[in-house]
């Protein structure tokens, strides 16, 4: 999983699907970053709910200027978002 996270980190470049819809497809629900597991963080301040735990905390700890993965703003901090 963080070979994964750091191959896109290095890559710069957004995912292929950058939008989660309310009918969102099995695929859409997977972290952007390992496409493993299911997305439960949003990045403040952008808000993208794209990341799940262990790629946030790989995110925000790795690297010195953490940047979303889908529209490269700078992340303060990721929230955990709880889904019904």
């Amino acid at each position: 999983m963080r070979e994964a996270w750091e191959n896109r980190l290095e890559a710069r470049e957004p995912p292929p699907s950058l939008s989660v819809s309310a009918s969102a497809s099995e695929d859409d629900k997977q972290c952007v970053v390992c496409c493993e597991a299911e997305r439960s963080h949003a990045l403040i301040p952008c808000g993208h709910l794209s990341l799940c735990e262990a790629c946030s905390g790989m995110l925000l700890l790795g690297t010195r200027e953490p940047l979303c993965p889908l529209c490269r703003t700078p992340c303060k901090q990721a929230l955990r978002v709880f889904q019904s």
